[in-house]
C-alpha cells in the first residue's frame, strides 16, 4: 500500500499561463489551503479533470452553479479595485445554452 496524491500540482489550472478554461463543472471543495479558499473542479473536453482556486469574483458566480453545467472561464487580466485599491484577477464566465 502507498499514499496516492489526489491533486497533483500540475492539475491546478493557472489562468495566467494556460489561458481560458472550458469544460464541465464537476464541483467545489470549500475551505481549502492556508487561506480557506474554494477549489473548483472542471472536466475538460479531453476528459482530464483540473482544479483552480477561487477568488471573490469566481466564488460569487460559481456558488450556485449546477454540477454538469458546461462552462467557459476567460481570464481578462488584472484590475485595480476602486473600493479597496487592491489588484485582483478578473474573469468572464459563460455557460453553454442549447437553443
Amino acid at each position: 500500500m502507498a499514499w496516492k496524491k489526489l491533486i497533483k500540482k500540475s492539475d491546478i489550472w493557472n489562468f495566467e499561463e494556460n489561458g481560458d478554461l472550458e469544460g464541465e463543472y464537476v464541483g467545489v471543495k470549500e475551505n481549502q489551503g492556508k487561506n480557506g479558499s474554494n477549489m473548483y473542479f472542471v472536466k475538460k473536453e479531453d476528459g482530464k479533470e483540473v482544479s483552480f482556486w477561487g477568488n471573490t469574483l469566481l466564488d460569487n458566480h460559481l456558488k450556485e452553479m449546477a454540477v454538469g453545467t458546461k462552462l467557459q472561464i476567460k481570464f481578462l487580466g488584472f484590475v485595480m479595485s476602486e473600493k479597496t485599491g487592491r489588484e485582483y484577477k478578473n474573469f468572464e464566465i459563460e455557460t453553454w445554452e442549447n437553443d
